[in-house]
């Protein structure tokens, strides 16, 4: 398998980690994910833990389709930042 090959499943793996994390009805798209990631690195910056931070970012930029039931189970986020 290339390289190239292995960061595109990566990358589909971690977006439909992201998905089912918070609820959301369509794996996000990859921009989508990226703008997430920054929110998340924002807020943490901001004295938010890195699971407050993932639920606030998704409450914001997934806003039409998040799940707050859904944010307290799935992959931790920092599994997801690592794929992105």
């Amino acid at each position: 398998m290339s390289t190239e090959c292995f960061k595109y499943e990566l990358m589909e793996s971690t977006l439909i980690l992201l998905k089912k994390k918070y609820g959301l009805a369509h794996v996000p798209s990859r921009h989508k994910a990226e703008k997430w990631a920054d929110r998340v690195h924002g807020l943490m910056g901001q004295g938010y833990s890195e699971e407050q931070a993932g639920m606030e970012s998704a409450k914001q930029i997934f806003s039409y389709e998040y799940k707050e039931v859904y944010a307290r189970s799935g992959a931790a986020v920092h599994i997801i930042l690592s794929g992105l």
